[in-house]
């Protein structure tokens, strides 16, 4: 089949508007443009679980990302592989877990607009539900404190693979964010840091497992007074126990 002449067809459902974003074109094809500052955002409000897929196909290279409401970007799927040998399109096929709002992004690497044209089809499937994560968005950050050792885990096995936390800097200062596990557990944890509420890009990461252990990390970041700093704590692992962690928040002035 002929990437360019695929059409998805709606399954049982269809996009609803998010403010401030385009509804994702579901069963008919749209045309549109992006560039590197103004990327193309759609939104789609599942009413059910199932599997969402979305095509695009364009005249200059694209990415694919696709990002729950707060514009966290779930690393599994983005989609940079230039289908068939063509830079500009682009599949990606997600599992939506839970009826809520998602965001769907295309990038281009040209500053010029690139123009498009993007579809998407929906295929429900009530297995795929999961429950929800209480601090899987950064919208639900704990607040951390300076001196003050948060214990907490994640659990794959029970769909818990992010923790997110939040510090606004009082003062210039540099951070040091500090993870441990248990002796013998030996959960990969990555540490990652965002600023201006940019979800999609961190400013720093720590993924070295220092000393050996995956699970201990530390990430360092100067900050200016008034910061807000949103910090991800998360595993690649989809499966796997619950990891018991400790995280500290250290200021250095």
């Amino acid at each position: 089949m002929q990437v360019s002449t695929l059409v998805l067809a709606a399954i049982a459902l269809a996009p609803l508007a998010v403010i401030g974003q385009s509804p994702l074109p579901v069963g008919t094809p749209a045309n549109e443009t992006a560039s590197t500052s103004e990327p193309g955002r759609f939104s789609y409000r599942a009413a059910a679980t199932g599997v969402l897929t979305v095509v695009v196909i364009g005249s200059e290279d694209l990415q694919l990302k696709f990002t729950d409401i707060d514009g966290q970007v779930f690393q599994m799927f983005f989609a940079d592989g230039d289908m068939l040998g063509k830079a500009g399109t682009e599949i990606i096929a997600v599992p939506v877990t839970a009826a809520v709002d998602y965001i769907i992004e295309v990038h281009s690497y040209g500053a010029a607009p690139t123009r498009f044209k993007i579809n998407a089809s929906f295929m429900a499937e009530p297995a795929l539900a999961t429950a929800p994560d209480p601090d899987g968005r950064p919208s639900q950050a704990k607040q951390l404190v300076a001196g003050v050792m948060v214990r907490d885990s994640l659990h794959p096995d029970r769909d818990d693979e992010i923790d997110w936390y939040t510090y606004t800097a009082t003062e210039p200062a540099t951070l040091v964010f500090s993870s441990r596990v248990n002796d013998g557990e030996f959960g990969d944890i990555t540490l990652e840091a965002y600023l201006d509420n940019d979800f999609g890009n961190y400013v720093a990461m720590a993924d070295l497992g220092m000393r050996g252990t995956p699970g201990n990390e530390s990430l360092v970041l100067e900050v200016a007074a008034g910061d807000v700093v949103h910090l991800r704590v998360w595993t690649f692992a989809t499966q796997g126990p619950r990891v018991d962690y400790r995280l500290t928040l250290s200021l250095l002035e």
